[in-house]
């Protein structure tokens, strides 16, 4: 008998809290019908088994106490205004509307890098700039100031333009490495000929991102807060530009970007 006092009353809170719970949502369900549903389902499944837990370990008030807050916190959320949600597209175009724009990539090498002891063993790097459109021929790639001829176009089933990278390119010991990515002499194609570039959103460095990201030279200033004249809104974040480094047999060993 006390066993089932123990479990009965707590089971009675949890459907009373249950009951005035739904009440209070259905009286709101006009204001945000989808809301509305979800806390329902957590008053129903929920709350109930927090609330027999509760009962049951620490007491009929301790019970009492869980139906109260959780439901009060689920009305409350129901009720509210939504927060807004800041969306950020996945990828974006990052074109030139002026031959005077730059765009500037900062690429860093991965913890323990092994980029110079594959090199010396006869592997390679390889440099990728993935486009969304056009093949690279109106455009100027430098690394570390240096340019080198493309090994590789971009093809329907990749979106990467490739440059063979010598071991003596790069940083050494391994450090940021600096690509620059620029309208070719200095003019622009005709627009629908032109080479887009890729971008997406990344993390920052200083919020604990790996990837160094990128700015873009308008024409008058370097900036980070925008990356695509192309795509409305700012879109922030890095370019598709990585350096992959192979071993003599051609395995993967790292990237950089």
């Amino acid at each position: 008998m006390v066993l089932i006092r123990t479990w009965r009353s707590p089971l009675l809170l949890a459907s009373a809290g249950t009951v005035a719970g739904a009440l209070a949502l259905a009286l709101t369900a006009g204001q945000a019908p989808p809301r509305t549903v979800v806390g329902i389902y957590f008053l129903v499944v929920l709350v109930p088994a927090l609330q027999v837990l509760a009962g049951v370990f620490f007491g009929w008030r301790a019970a009492l106490a869980t139906g109260i807050a959780v439901a009060g916190l689920t009305v409350w959320q129901v009720v509210g205004p939504p927060r807004p949600m800041a969306v950020q597209p996945v990828q974006w175009p990052a074109g030139f509307t002026a031959p005077d724009q730059q765009y500037a990539a900062t690429l860093f090498p991965p913890p323990a890098a092994r980029a110079a002891e594959a090199l010396q063993r006869g592997g390679k790097a390889v440099l990728g700039v993935c486009l969304g459109r056009g093949n690279g021929d109106d455009l100027e790639v430098l690394v570390q100031g240096h340019r080198f001829p493309p090994s590789k176009q971009p093809a329907p089933s990749s979106c990467w333009l490739e440059f063979a990278v010598p071991a003596g390119a790069l940083p050494q010991p391994p450090g940021p490495l600096d690509v620059l990515v620029r309208p070719s002499a200095g003019a622009l194609s005709p627009a629908p000929e032109r080479s887009v570039l890729v971008g997406g959103y990344t993390r920052p460095r200083t919020a604990g991102g790996q990837s160094g990201g990128a700015q873009f030279f308008d024409g008058a200033r370097w900036q980070t807060d925008d990356l695509s004249p192309l795509a409305e809104g700012p879109q922030q974040g890095r370019l598709f530009v990585e350096l992959r480094v192979f071993d003599a047999a051609g395995r993967f060993v790292e990237v950089w970007y």
